[in-house]
């Protein structure tokens, strides 16, 4: 599998493990659904975000030889499925939106244990920049902000309780000076310089996946990887949970 590394930080010194999160869209209608499953398993996450999460784009059998098993299951044959998969466990549930706008979908949301705490992942498709979306994607960036400060939840959501650390994953439709209002309730995507792309149109590549962790958090790495089948790149991030 090839991998891309997109920046790189001082691996933790101590023996501890870094808790690794992806992200992936598969689309709904993915050509190479045992493919894109097969990446995944060699990323070997602790927890993907599927976005794009249909019956046929998910081939379960696939990703379970990878040890990963369905956590939060909305899958969808429309653009807004999602799901969460897993090599360990969590309470996890699949969360209406906290926001109301054409395009959106609903949010896959899983609490783990992380470090010596509690990591809340929220994974996430929002509305693309169409005029079909209107402002979705602006409205989406906001609610989700709105619930986080300084990296951790401000109040219950679905599973995820008050104090615990956030990572948001998922295609974000949007990135750069759009994802602000994340980056001020204390998130960032670490790695250092600029995201690598992961969606192209023709020479042009933009960063719209995103693993977003506690911005005072060590990232071991993050990289971006091929997803047969799709359009987009998955994009993964290992970090040391404080």
């Amino acid at each position: 599998m090839n991998l891309l590394i997109a920046g790189l930080a001082l691996a933790d010194p101590s023996d501890a493990e870094p808790f690794v999160v992806a992200a992936a869209h598969f689309g709904e209608s993915n050509t190479d659904a045992r493919g894109a499953a097969e990446a995944l398993n060699g990323v070997r996450a602790d927890v993907v975000v599927i976005t794009g999460c249909s019956r046929a784009s998910l081939a379960e059998e696939t990703l379970a030889v990878g040890g990963y098993r369905l956590l939060a299951d909305g899958r969808d044959p429309t653009p807004t499925g999602i799901c969460l998969v897993g090599r360990v466990d969590a309470d996890a549930a699949i969360v209406p939106a906290p926001w109301s706008s054409a395009c959106s979908g609903p949010l896959a949301v899983g609490r783990f244990s992380a470090g010596e705490g509690s990591l809340v992942v929220i994974g996430a498709h929002l509305p693309s920049r169409l005029p079909a979306c209107g402002e979705g994607g602006k409205l989406a960036v906001r609610a989700l902000a709105a619930l986080v400060e300084g990296g951790r939840l401000r109040a219950p959501f679905g599973p995820g309780k008050p104090g615990d650390a956030v990572v948001v994953a998922g295609n974000l439709n949007t990135g750069g000076r759009q994802l602000a209002p994340l980056v001020a309730s204390g998130l960032g995507s670490g790695g250092g310089g600029r995201p690598a792309p992961t969606w192209f149109l023709g020479p042009f590549g933009l960063t719209l996946d995103h693993v977003l962790v506690p911005a005072s958090w060590q990232l071991e790495s993050t990289s971006v990887f091929e997803l047969p089948g799709s359009s987009h790149r998955g994009v993964v991030a290992g970090f040391f949970a404080q």
